[in-house]
């Protein structure tokens, strides 16, 4: 099979010759940065840049599918965060400054044309290319923070945080406002011919929310993004890497896919209830393994993954988060080591 077929065959809950391996903005990306001889912000100066580092990477880690999007908070940005490069050459902009830190201000704030900011565009380009190029035989995925994530790097985590509980109105105009930018975001990427979107929704989870903040402050507008994903006839895929993320919230708007971290609070029996009909999409510990641990302890988590919710199909390996820029390319290896594996099952 080629990667589009594997990934076509995994989302539709079959079985294909092995599990694809989903890759997530630029993981590993200092080795993939050094040896295209250039560093991140460099990247970002057009997007050819963005299609060079994700092909270079595909060839080097052996994973199933382009994305654009990266690690940054692009919309925040867009609405007018500023960010900060800092000094390390291999790192994503971070937010310095919060739009929204003075909620006065959120009544001058207006959702652009995300062709007309330049970072959004570049993304946007950048999947274009990647479509037209190479979308016949790789899936390309467009990526998005939910309008809670994004929010916090408007406001700023705790401001926001303290609003949902102190000035819910405000809270509520905010997480509009951001779920009407992701929107016009996701909206640009689906014209761009994406196979489908990944959307962020890490705080989905009883380690930042009781269920019902869950349900009212962040899962009624993630389903926006969703709707607009499934309408296009694309694919919506969720990441939740909470440590005890509420899959079945998230299993009732019916997405394609959801992808969690191995090693949250995840009951394997219940998940496989919870998630019926939805591809699964985990394996391996992104957070530490990926960076600390042996290969082998990589592999053997993979597989017994696979076992735990991939005999019957429907599903994809991934890390629960973005492999570290800087983690060792053989611990990257061995996730395709991993999923050879899987294949001679």
């Amino acid at each position: 099979m080629d990667c589009f077929r594997r990934f076509e065959t995994a989302m539709n809950c079959g079985i294909p010759d092995r599990p694809p391996i989903l890759y997530q903005h630029l993981g590993g990306g200092e080795w993939i940065l050094r040896d295209l001889g250039t560093t991140m912000r460099k990247v970002h100066e057009h997007p050819r840049n963005i299609v060079e580092c994700q092909l270079r990477a595909k060839a080097v880690y052996g994973h199933d599918n382009l994305i654009a999007g990266w690690g940054a908070y692009v919309e925040a940005h867009a609405l007018g965060s500023l960010w900060e490069w800092g000094n390390k050459e291999y790192y994503y902009p971070r937010i310095r400054k919060y739009r929204l830190a003075q909620p006065e201000d959120l009544t001058s704030i207006q959702v652009p044309d995300p062709m007309a900011d330049p970072f959004m565009r570049l993304y946007i380009d950048a999947l274009r290319m990647m479509t037209e190029e190479h979308g016949s035989t790789v899936p390309v995925l467009g990526f998005v923070n939910s309008p809670l994530i994004a929010a916090e790097e408007l406001r700023g985590c705790e401001a926001l945080f303290m609003d949902m509980v102190l000035n819910v109105p405000l809270y509520q105009k905010t997480i509009a406002l951001m779920a009407s930018m992701c929107r016009a975001y996701v909206s640009a990427m689906l014209k761009a011919g994406v196979d489908g979107v990944l959307i962020e929704d890490g705080s989905l989870g009883g380690d930042q929310l009781s269920r019902g903040q869950a349900k009212e402050m962040d899962l009624e507008s993630t389903a926006l993004l969703i709707e607009d994903i499934k309408s296009a006839g694309k694919w919506a895929i969720i990441h939740n890497c909470s440590s005890e993320p509420f899959l079945d919230m998230h299993a009732s708007l019916r997405p394609k896919a959801i992808d969690f971290w191995i090693k949250g609070k995840v009951d394997p029996e219940q998940t496989r209830h919870d998630l019926e009909g939805i591809c699964i999409s985990t394996g391996a510990d992104g957070m530490t393994e990926m960076m600390m641990a042996k290969p082998s302890v990589i592999e053997q988590s993979v597989l017994t993954a696979y076992r735990d919710y991939g005999t019957n199909g429907g599903f994809v390996i991934s890390t629960g988060g973005e492999i570290p820029l800087t983690a060792p390319a053989e611990n990257i290896w061995a996730l395709r080591r991993a999923a050879d594996k899987c294949g001679k099952a």
